[in-house]
């Protein structure tokens, strides 16, 4: 089954920006936008459909460097990484996602 090109914007559109007020530490992983991970059949897209597609691509990733810049503002105590995978990058990247935490976990001394 083929997720139509509408649904994902559909998704983004409804996605609220957490509060991180909180002063702890903080360690964030996002997923980068990409057409052939979110849209594993893009390539039997028409042309049509590969446009709208590209352009929830480039409008996913504008919402995900403002909610990365949020999340930085907050205080000076946070890190993120970005990782190609979807949504599942803690399986997708199991040993990357690993690495990165043992080593934030040892910048923050613990």
């Amino acid at each position: 089954m083929k997720t139509a090109p509408e649904i994902p914007a559909e998704i983004v559109k409804r996605i609220e920006a957490p509060e991180y007020g909180k002063k702890a530490p903080a360690l964030a992983f996002y997923a980068k936008p990409d057409l052939q991970i979110v849209y594993p059949y893009s390539a039997d897209f028409d042309s049509d459909a590969r446009v709208r597609a590209e352009r929830i691509i480039a409008s996913t990733e504008r919402f995900q460097q403002g909610a990365i810049a949020s999340f930085l503002a907050e205080t000076d105590n946070r890190k993120v990484h970005v990782l190609e995978g979807n949504h599942y990058l803690f399986f997708t990247n199991e040993a990357a996602v690993a690495r990165l935490m043992r080593a934030f976990l040892v910048s923050i001394g613990r």
